[in-house]
């Protein structure tokens, strides 16, 4: 991987898939039915965040682009089930509010809202890079296709909803530095907030693959 803010789609704190081989899908008993989403550029829904304007990144580590971050977090794990490790399944408003963080940020992306993709962030994912890198990886892209496959309560009790969709990108802002268009298929690690939302921690591989291939 080249040392860049990576289109996961930019910036994502992106997991290595050597960390989390082994995962399993999101077809568990917790896993909902793959579905497209809706994807708008409607304002951010969610309390305490506006699209007008960005969140402040916390703590940046750098000023310059960072190379794909490992998450501090727990790595996404096989599905749970409800007796294991006590972890309860996902309920339907829960499940309901994950897609519709997902929605929020792709929403961002396509429609040109950067600032309300960027606040479905967690403090700690914009922490791996600046708003100004985001954005201007972002002014690139265009994802389509975009296919929320579902969501699970993994083994470690860790919400995670897996997407997949096409990615189109000025070359350098590729996973390789040389794709002009990207297929994806990834685990976004989504943590409940104060309200009742939801905000997007890493972006992992899925199915512990390459989250990644050439279209």
């Amino acid at each position: 991987m080249r040392s860049r803010v990576l289109l996961i789609p930019a910036g994502l704190a992106l997991a290595p898939a050597s960390v989390i081989a082994g995962c399993s899908s999101g077809g568990g008993s917790n896993a909902s039915t793959a579905k497209t989403v809706t994807v708008t550029a409607s304002p951010a829904s969610h309390p305490s965040q506006s699209s007008s304007s960005p969140s402040p990144a916390a703590s940046p580590s750098s000023s310059s682009p960072s190379p794909v971050a490992t998450s501090s977090s727990a790595q996404a794990q096989a599905p749970a089930t409800q007796q294991q490790n006590g972890c309860a399944p996902l309920t339907a408003t829960e499940a309901s509010a994950i897609g519709g963080t997902i929605a929020q940020y792709f929403g961002g992306i396509t429609g040109g809202e950067y600032a309300q993709a960027w606040n479905t962030l967690t403090a700690h994912n914009q922490s791996t890079t600046t708003y100004s890198q985001f954005q201007a990886a972002l002014e690139t892209s265009t994802d389509l296709n975009v296919t929320f496959r579902g969501e699970f309560v993994d083994s470690r009790c860790q919400d995670v909803a897996e997407v997949a969709f096409t990615s189109y990108q000025a070359p350098q802002y590729a996973p390789n530095g040389a794709d002009s268009c990207d297929n994806w298929d990834l685990y976004y690690v989504m943590v409940p907030q104060p309200g009742g939302y939801y905000l997007i921690d890493s972006a992992e591989p899925a199915h512990g693959g390459q989250a990644w291939s050439t279209c």
